[in-house]
């Protein structure tokens, strides 16, 4: 389960890693997640937060569920916390805003 970093309304998701075939892919099921405000959206992402050098890996923007694949060379075992934040348009870079966050359970 992903727990809210901050008020999020009655927003909840779930994650999981599940190997298909030969890769690994994340499965988000996202529920009562608002419409992002305008100008804005949500990207789901990996994280280490325990390290400096480990830079986050953006895995896409997100409206709601979904199922993304891990980009190849990506190692769970070390971006093992699963974030979506609230990124503006246009930005590439993680924003900081994290409104829900939780490890991965495979």
């Amino acid at each position: 389960e992903l727990d809210p970093l901050e008020p999020v309304g009655g927003a909840t998701a779930e994650v999981r890693l599940v190997r298909q075939d030969d890769h690994l892919q994340l499965e988000l099921d996202a529920h009562d997640m608002a419409a992002a405000p305008e100008g804005q959206h949500y990207e789901l992402w990996l994280l280490d937060p325990a390290s400096d050098s480990a830079a986050p890996i953006s895995l896409g923007p997100m409206t709601g569920s979904t199922t993304v694949p891990l980009p190849d060379g990506v190692d769970p075992t070390e971006y093992d916390v699963v974030d979506i934040s609230l990124q503006a348009a246009g930005q590439t870079e993680h924003s900081g805003h994290s409104l829900l966050r939780g490890s991965l359970a495979a």
